[in-house]
């Protein structure tokens, strides 16, 4: 898991993973170094995510069929001053466009919508690919791709057998029993979503539920 850090907007705490600094860093260098007009604008982002390479972008990266270095010969065709409205954000040291601005507004949505409490690379890629900003550089197949895999809940299903679990010597940590389903379920589809307490249910038709 990425580890965590904050900034601050004005008086309120916009959490990020370190991750998705490193993303926002990492665009920044994109704008300074390959824009006519120095400024951050989607594409920016686009390319840090496939810059970043680890969790889930290393998979997209790889099954995408974009290339960086068409993106900024790309981007630079269309890096036209009268065209863009820039404007300051105080979560990047150089000048943004108004997409820009609107990405993170549809980022943070997400997150809220997932009552999660810190931006990470998926909301990001979603609202990249839902605001339409990045359209003309991106294929339908890449669009579909970064979609499925970026953005959307997976099972992280790994094989166990030969795995042997720790004794927990804990009045807190402990397997649950048939009569937890109840109030399990419920406080899953609350909490996170329907999905995870379709999983939580049907895990309960086991024999031994492993939760």
């Amino acid at each position: 898991m990425a580890g965590k850090e904050e900034l601050k907007l004005n008086n309120s705490n916009i959490n990020f993973t370190s991750r998705m600094l490193r993303i926002m860093r990492s665009a920044e260098n994109e704008a300074a170094i390959f824009s006519n007009l120095k400024v951050l604008q989607p594409v920016h982002l686009l390319i840090a995510c496939l810059n970043e390479k680890t969790g889930v972008l290393g998979e997209v990266s790889l099954k995408c069929t974009i290339e960086r270095t068409s993106l900024r010969a790309l981007n630079k065709n269309i890096d036209n001053p009268s065209t863009q409205n820039t404007t300051n954000s105080i979560f990047f040291n150089v000048g943004v466009t108004e997409d820009v601005i609107k990405v993170f507004e549809v980022a943070i949505s997400y997150m809220k919508k997932y009552n999660q409490t810190y931006i990470n690379e998926g909301h990001l890629l979603k609202a990249l690919i839902t605001t339409n900003v990045i359209d003309s550089f991106l294929s339908d197949e890449d669009r579909k791709i970064i979609l499925t895999l970026g953005t959307t809940s997976r099972e992280m299903i790994t094989h166990l057998g030969n795995y042997i679990f720790p004794k927990i010597n804990s009045h807190i940590i402990r397997k649950v029993n048939n009569n937890d389903a109840t109030n399990l379920v419920p406080f899953v589809e609350k909490n996170f979503s329907k999905e995870w307490s379709q999983t939580i249910r049907e895990a309960f038709l086991l024999s031994e539920p492993s939760i």
